[in-house]
């Protein structure tokens, strides 16, 4: 799955520095309206909406990342005590299972953004389409399968 591997390198290259850009995004905003409120008292009144999209899209996109570097929860109290093919067993299952579980979030995502463009609605401050904010699912989503995948043929092979 070179690759796949590849593809996974690049966009996750991409996707911090994304990162990066709606950290430093936010905390000028956050840092902005803060002042200008207790200062001046004027603020940005879509600035805490603006703030919790952008939270939702990095944590969604940030998912990807997380699986890559095994960064994610897990109970691995049996894991710990179990030697040999059991422990491959098990290791490979729980992947296969969080694949699962991600693939569901990408597809039905994928489905809830679709149902939000068929209506057309509006975030109430900011006056975006509301998909905009949805897509962060299927694509959080997404950059997860693909992850899953890669980390489930190199455990697979033995190679991670």
């Amino acid at each position: 799955m070179p690759v796949l591997s590849r593809l996974n390198r690049i966009v996750e290259v991409i996707v911090e520095n994304v990162l990066a850009v709606l950290l430093l995004g936010i905390t000028l905003l956050l840092s902005y309206n803060v002042i200008t409120r207790y200062g001046f008292s004027h603020s940005f009144f879509w600035a805490e909406e603006m703030t919790n999209y952008i939270i939702i899209w990095m944590t969604l996109l940030g998912s990807g990342i997380c699986v890559r570097r095994g960064l994610h929860m897990s109970v691995d109290i049996i894991f710990l005590h179990v030697i040999g093919f059991l422990r491959t067993f098990l290791l490979l299952f729980g992947i296969m299972v969080s694949l699962l579980f991600v693939a569901m979030v990408a597809v039905l995502g994928y489905q809830q953004v679709q149902n939000v463009i068929k209506y057309a609605q509006l975030t109430p401050a900011l006056r975006i389409p509301m998909y905009i904010p949805y897509l962060a699912l299927p694509i959080g989503g997404l950059l997860m399968v693909l992850e899953y995948i890669e980390l489930f043929f190199s455990k697979l092979k033995g190679t991670k």
